[in-house]
């Protein structure tokens, strides 16, 4: 039924293989056992931190979501340490990706002017700080109970919304609700260490934790939310990023939860919505490359 109770009858002599990808836990044990043989594997699948682009979301249905802005979004994606994540939270077992190609047999579907030493987002809590001044989020006078003056990033006062922002022009920032899987540590950990540099940013964040069966329907079927640890399986090629990111595929249920659309309700991106397209459509293996670097 699961992996800890195959590791057991294995252990046990009842059977003889295992072929889940096992646990940290269980690995640490059978490095020390003689009688138990280990293969490494590299999986196709991605974890990522999923945001929400919609123009709005239904807590707050007549304000404009601050991911919504292009800046807020790559100010965030400076906060996320993935070195870390990979780290501290995956002990190890974890490859980094930056560009949704999970498949390492799929190198060369990889755009690599964003991957790598080439990726636009490295873990940066100044720059992000700065990226949010620019983009209007500037500190206000409501003090922010996550200050540390230890860090030179950490603002003192919460951030308000931008002076020309649609709903709250200059008042302080709602909280960001963050959906955060328990039923994953390696998420749950990664979920709570963004929230932590949010608050300590200035961004105040309402923590909605717990398992899968709780948070899909706010997620996947409301789109309620501003931020998820999401996870897929995924296939040999990355024809799925046709349906994980164009606006086809943006509805309750479906598998792109997070392109949303803009206030006129159109796509968000129209130029992703095409190259997407065009990975699908595409007349041979090496034109589909072609558009899923575009899109990347």
């Amino acid at each position: 039924a699961d992996v800890e109770s195959a590791y057991t009858a294995l252990k046990a002599g009842e059977i003889d293989m295992v072929m889940y990808d096992i646990t940290a836990e269980l690995y640490y044990d059978a490095i020390e056992d003689p009688s138990i043989q280990l293969a490494s594997l590299l999986d196709y699948g991605m974890y990522e931190i999923d945001i929400n682009n919609n123009y709005t979301v239904p807590t707050y249905p007549d304000v404009r979501n601050p991911f919504n802005d292009e800046m807020f979004r790559q100010a965030v994606a400076h906060l996320v340490d993935k070195d870390k994540v990979i780290e501290e939270f995956c002990k190890g077992f974890a490859v980094r990706i930056d560009v949704p190609v999970a498949a390492p047999t799929s190198d060369d579907w990889k755009n690599m002017s964003v991957s790598g030493p080439n990726y636009p987002y490295p873990y940066d809590p100044a720059t992000a700080a700065a990226m949010l001044d620019a983009a209007g989020f500037v500190q206000g006078s409501t003090p922010n109970p996550y200050y540390d003056p230890d860090l030179d990033w950490s603002a003192e006062y919460i951030r308000t919304y931008p002076s020309d922002w649609d709903g709250k022009a200059g008042e302080d920032l709602d909280p960001i609700i963050a959906c955060v899987r328990t039923d994953d540590l390696r998420r749950y950990y990664a979920g709570l260490d963004l929230v932590d540099h949010l608050r300590k940013i200035g961004i105040p964040v309402d923590v909605k934790a717990g398992p899968m069966s709780d948070l899909y329907a706010k997620v996947m079927g409301a789109f309620d939310y501003h931020f998820y640890t999401g996870g897929w399986g995924l296939g040999r090629y990355p024809t799925y990023i046709y349906f994980l990111y164009n606006g086809l595929f943006w509805y309750p249920w479906a598998p792109n939860y997070v392109t949303g659309v803009d206030k006129n309700g159109n796509p968000n991106y129209p130029d992703i919505d095409a190259a997407t397209s065009n990975i699908w459509y595409a007349e041979s293996k090496e034109d589909a490359k072609y558009w899923a670097k575009k899109a990347e």
